[in-house]
């Protein structure tokens, strides 16, 4: 997993790099092409520098990767705060339905308590 996560930062900073004279918009537009085109983890590497200049669009592409783990391991309660981001910035479709992000919220939070639920009970077994 560490690996995979490595690999997934190392395309994200290989893409800054490489896309450093795009736009975010552009790079939002490259990470959509390579949605499409099946290449889940290239287009983290573009959405990610897209969403963290501000493109709202880019942020809820990037939430949606991080809420499904598209192109990297998922991470739901980082993709709710990508979504919020781009909701708070106006775009439409993350605003469309904040009681799904509500939902989204406490299913993270539930299973952050499952874990540690598991947790105690495995090393209570040994």
């Amino acid at each position: 997993m560490k690996t995979r996560i490595l690999f997934c930062w190392a395309a994200v900073a290989c893409c800054a790099s490489v896309c450093a004279d795009e736009s975010a918009a552009d790079r939002r537009a490259e990470g959509q092409r390579l949605i499409r085109a099946g290449q889940a983890e290239e287009a983290v590497a573009c959405f990610a520098p897209a969403a963290q200049q501000g493109d709202a669009v880019a942020q809820r592409c990037y939430g949606i990767c991080l809420l499904k783990g598209i192109g990297l391991p998922q991470d739901v309660a980082a993709g709710i705060g990508w979504l919020e981001k781009a909701a708070a910035q106006g775009n439409a479709e993350a605003r469309a339905a904040p009681e799904r992000l509500a939902r989204l919220q406490s299913e993270a939070r539930q299973g952050e308590a499952d874990e540690d639920e598991d947790g105690e009970a495995a090393d209570g077994e040994d």
